[in-house]
């Protein structure tokens, strides 16, 4: 099954030495492949690894880690979003005035 998969691996496991264990070890080239997922541009390939790494498994990053991710995440996009906001004040909508009595 990984071998359907071998030329959607990232670059830079391509290059790597035949002897090398992330190439030679099928295992490790299908969870560098499913970690770059997002750097496929093919829907139809990204779902092929999709199929292989559901039939097959993996590990994935720990809980504190996907945290970590998120936090960064959101803290990137709060600074994306204020400056944003900053730069064009006039475009910001916030829907119509609350209905006071």
């Amino acid at each position: 099954m990984i071998d359907s998969i071998k030329d959607l691996a990232p670059q830079w496991l391509k290059d790597l030495p035949d002897d090398n264990w992330q190439k030679a070890r099928p295992k490790a080239l299908l969870e560098a492949t499913f970690k770059e997922i997002n750097l496929i541009p093919s829907q139809a390939d990204r779902e092929k690894v999709w199929n292989v790494w559901k039939e097959l498994g993996g590990s994935v990053a720990s809980f504190d880690e996907l945290g970590r991710r998120l936090s960064s995440f959101m803290d990137a996009s709060y600074t994306t979003l204020l400056e944003d906001v900053g730069t064009n004040p006039g475009q910001v909508n916030l829907g119509p005035a609350p209905h006071t009595t």
